[in-house]
């Protein structure tokens, strides 16, 4: 299997523009693989320095949109940066990597379906390509016995989703790494072509 691009995600870590940099610059000097990153919002001239470097695309993972949801799922991440954190670094991503050059996990089944919808919708107003992915639970975690969303539920918000990012010619297919890219956790690449 030949690597096409490379996904980095620094989660909630503290000085990650300066890891993120000094990683994507080593990667830079041997390979022209395209690079994207996941980070929380940044400043707009971290973004810079981070675009400078040789990132091409750059994430930064909502996951959930509504702010009561968000203060009991992610307390800690939703402290450190409200949902419109997460907006404002979207819409100024747009402005240095460029269009179906920024994305957004949002999570579906951790708060009410038309509440995810809404966020799908607030995501690509930015610009930004939101990404839905169905929660699964993981073992051991503190959600673990959350049962993931209903067939329903998550059908109803991908038709949401198609229909949202025809309108604001959103294009995930023209991502050149990261999550866009790689189908691993939800059908993307077959909900653009077959749809629902």
């Amino acid at each position: 299997m030949e690597l096409k691009d490379i996904n980095i995600n620094s989660g909630t870590l503290k000085d990650a523009v300066k890891d993120y940099e000094e990683t994507i610059s080593a990667i830079k000097r041997v390979s022209k693989l395209p690079i994207g990153i996941q980070i929380c919002p940044i400043e707009i001239k971290e973004m810079e320095t981070l675009y400078s470097a040789g990132a091409t695309e750059i994430s930064f993972n909502l996951e959930v949109y509504d702010e009561h949801a968000r203060r009991e799922v992610i307390p800690g991440k939703t402290e450190d940066h409200p949902a419109e954190d997460y907006l404002k670094a979207m819409r100024e991503a747009v402005e240095i990597f460029g269009e179906n050059h920024v994305e957004s996990w949002i999570l579906i089944g951790l708060e009410p379906k038309e509440k995810t919808i809404e966020g799908i919708k607030a995501i690509a107003e930015t610009g930004a390509i939101p990404l839905p992915k169905p929660f699964r639970p993981l073992y051991g975690a503190d959600y673990e016995r959350k049962r993931p969303p209903a067939l329903e539920g998550a059908t109803m918000v991908y038709e949401a989703w198609l229909d949202i990012i025809r309108d604001y010619g959103l294009n995930p297919l023209k991502t050149r790494a990261g999550c866009g890219r790689c189908n691993g956790c939800f059908p993307l690449h077959e909900l653009l072509k077959y749809g629902i």
